[in-house]
């Protein structure tokens, strides 16, 4: 079994590629969409934290453009890692093959 720091080193490499959108959503479209794209923006890879996607009430991550998501998924694998509190959100990140590395007990 891969450790957790095996995985995102992997998740680095492959999605660390991914460039950084210009925006994050159709922040034209709503209050809403602006206020997930601005918080989006203020953050990066580093920097982002569970409390700024965590809350399945107020999720920027679903208003996100597929780049976006990109650009952030080794930090959201960092946040999915980071916490036993947090281990649901493992499921939000759809990786079965990583989320079943990590959670069974018997590897």
């Amino acid at each position: 079994m891969k450790t957790d720091a095996e995985i995102l080193v992997q998740l680095d490499a492959a999605f660390g590629i991914v460039e950084r959108p210009e925006h994050f959503t159709d922040y034209g479209h709503c209050c809403e969409c602006a206020e997930h794209d601005e918080l989006l923006r203020s953050r990066d890879r580093e920097t982002l934290r569970i409390s700024d996607v965590g809350n399945p009430g107020w999720d920027p991550l679903c208003f996100a453009f597929p780049q976006g998501i990109a650009y952030y998924f080794p930090a959201l694998a960092r946040l999915a890692l980071s916490s036993p509190i947090y281990t649901l959100y493992r499921h939000k990140l759809s990786i079965p093959h990583v989320d079943s590395q990590i959670s069974s007990p018997t590897h």
